[in-house]
């Protein structure tokens, strides 16, 4: 027990040693805590003091800084209102600004439409006065125009009145109504060829129509020979007979052929009136009826219906036997002849007797002539038949272009041979199939022209190709010729036509001349302006057509001047007088 109180004790004890020993380890611990916990305490309220001091510093720094931004709100309130007192006073002057420019713009809206219908009233005033100037130019032309056809057409009156006063056998006035007629289309631009100017004065000019002389048979060809002629190119390129002007006359004599075996040369003597003539016969045997012939360097050839071709020497000259007219030896178209000239060609039927009506000269020298369906090629120089040819219809007449010999046949039906006597296939272009009776081909434009049967002529371009028809005959065409744009045209209505082909596409109407027989020929002297036509009665009448010789001719034949009262009936009384024997 007393162990156990005594380790109790001990135990005891050594708790409090322990507890003691804890305690002063405590109490250091504690102290030495306390001191670092004063120190840190220490430190802090160093730091809070002089986080205070700073505090103190801060707040007296935003104080101040209080107050400067007090001071600067104030400034920026007094700054704004009066930013504020100057945008209501720009507001206000910019409101007086775009009033001024509304005002202003108005304005030039005002002066934009103002100058606007400144313009436009100038444009009507300009139009208006551009306006009054046109209807008065063209018042002026339609009183030129009224005045143009008043007086044209008192042309064609007065040329009408002529006609009939010289029907009624009043030469004297008639001369003077066809001058004064001419007169006055002339000055207003008409044309003169026109049907009653022209006959006029054809009809009052004294030497403008007459008759050369008359044979016993029909006239059958005319052919021009010698004679100062003008060259080609000059002839066909020279239109002044539109305007009533002529180139220099030529004096050409010519040569008559009849179906009586009559030939005559007409000389032309040089004289005023031009009436007067030299005749020269060349050949006369009625035996021969000679139907067509042609006229070849210095000789003439002649064709008879039984298929002689007769050569003579077309000057006339005499020969050494005193005969008139040198003659050579006859080539006779028929089988026998034929066979001599050995032609190699069996192709082409022999000869047979036959009715020979057409005879052409070929640009290479050779003669063709045609009967009623056969064609021979004949070489003048030897009189040899080169070739033969047979066709399936009747034969109507010859046509020579500058490379092509066209045989027209009844139907309408067109051989062509080339320059080596070849068929080539035709290029005619012939709208209805009429009998083709007259061809004529002209160089300068490459054109053909075909009479026909019926009156009509074809006009073709140089492809061949059909471009117009020419209506104004009634019977079958003798013969064409042609002068720059002047087309003559004979027929069976008795009737030669002058045609203006100037424009094939516009409405052509021919000046006709008419006669008391058919013109069966015609030659045209065209630096003459003249036509010598053969008529079936046998005579053979000359027609000067230049229409400035004519009007002098007809001037030189006025013996008098219109009387007051001639004058106001025939022309007027408004119209001036005017001295035409004076003129």
């Amino acid at each position: 027990m007393k162990q156990s109180i005594k380790g109790i004790s001990e135990n005891i004890v050594a708790l409090a040693a322990t507890a003691l020993i804890s305690s002063g380890a405590t109490y250091w611990f504690c102290a030495s805590n306390y001191e670092t916990q004063l120190q840190e305490a220490h430190d802090k309220i160093a730091a809070l003091q002089e986080t205070e001091r700073n505090a103190l510093v801060t707040k007296r720094i935003s104080e101040q800084m209080e107050d400067i931004a007090f001071e600067q709100k104030t400034l920026s309130d007094r700054q704004r209102a009066r930013a504020e007192e100057q945008s209501r006073i720009a507001d206000i002057e910019r409101g007086k600004a775009e009033m001024e420019r509304s005002l202003a713009q108005k304005a030039e809206r005002e002066a934009l439409f103002s100058a606007r219908q400144a313009d436009s009233m100038r444009l009507v005033a300009e139009t208006e006065s551009e306006r009054a100037m046109v209807h008065a130019l063209q018042a002026h032309q339609a009183r030129a125009q009224a005045d143009t056809l008043y007086y044209i057409s008192l042309a064609r009156s007065l040329a009408q009145n002529s006609t009939v006063q010289l029907n009624s056998g009043n030469r004297e006035l008639a001369a003077l109504l066809s001058y004064s007629g001419w007169y006055f289309n002339d000055i207003y631009g008409g044309n003169p060829y026109k049907q009653d100017i022209f006959t006029a004065l054809l009809k009052t000019a004294p030497d403008a129509q007459s008759n050369v002389c008359h044979l016993t048979g029909n006239v059958r060809s005319l052919l021009l020979f010698g004679g100062p002629i003008a060259a080609d190119e000059d002839l066909e390129n020279d239109i002044s007979w539109k305007h009533g002007m002529d180139a220099p006359k030529a004096v050409r004599p010519f040569i008559a052929v009849t179906d009586y075996g009559e030939v005559v040369r007409v000389n032309i003597n040089d004289s005023d009136n031009g009436n007067d003539y030299d005749f020269t016969p060349l050949f006369s045997d009625n035996s021969h009826i000679f139907r067509a012939a042609c006229l070849m360097r210095d000789r003439l050839y002649l064709l008879d219906t039984r298929g002689c071709i007769m050569s003579l020497d077309a000057y006339g000259n005499r020969t050494d036997n005193s005969k008139v007219g040198q003659q050579t030896k006859p080539i006779i178209l028929n089988e026998t002849a034929q066979k001599k000239s050995k032609i190699k060609n069996s192709g082409f039927s022999p000869l047979s007797p036959d009715t020979w009506m057409h005879l052409k000269d070929l640009r290479d020298g050779m003669l063709v002539a045609a009967g009623r369906r056969q064609v021979a090629w004949i070489d003048p120089a030897n009189g040899n038949i080169v070739k033969a040819y047979q066709t399936n219809n009747d034969i109507t007449t010859l046509g020579v272009s500058d490379d092509l010999l066209f045989i027209f046949c009844h139907n309408g039906e067109v051989l062509a041979f080339d320059g080596q006597r070849q068929p080539v296939n035709n290029m005619l272009q012939i709208p209805k199939s009429y009998d083709v009776t007259s061809y004529y081909f002209q160089k300068d434009n490459n054109c053909h022209y075909l009479g026909t049967e019926n009156g009509d002529i074809y006009v073709c371009d140089r492809t061949g190709k059909y471009l117009a028809t020419l209506i104004g005959h009634s019977g079958r065409i003798t013969s064409i010729d042609q002068y720059a744009s002047q087309l003559v045209t004979s027929s069976y209505d008795k009737n030669i036509c002058i045609w203006d082909i100037a424009d094939f596409t516009a409405l052509m109407t021919p000046i006709k001349i008419g006669f008391n027989q058919w013109p069966l020929c015609f030659a045209y002297d065209k630096p003459a302006r003249t036509l010598r036509v053969g008529l079936a009665n046998g005579d053979i009448e000359t027609v000067r057509i230049s229409i400035s010789n004519n009007t002098e001719s007809t001037h030189r034949s006025i013996t008098r001047e219109f009387t007051p009262q001639e004058w106001n009936y025939y022309i007027g009384a408004n119209v001036p007088f005017v001295n035409f024997k004076q003129q």
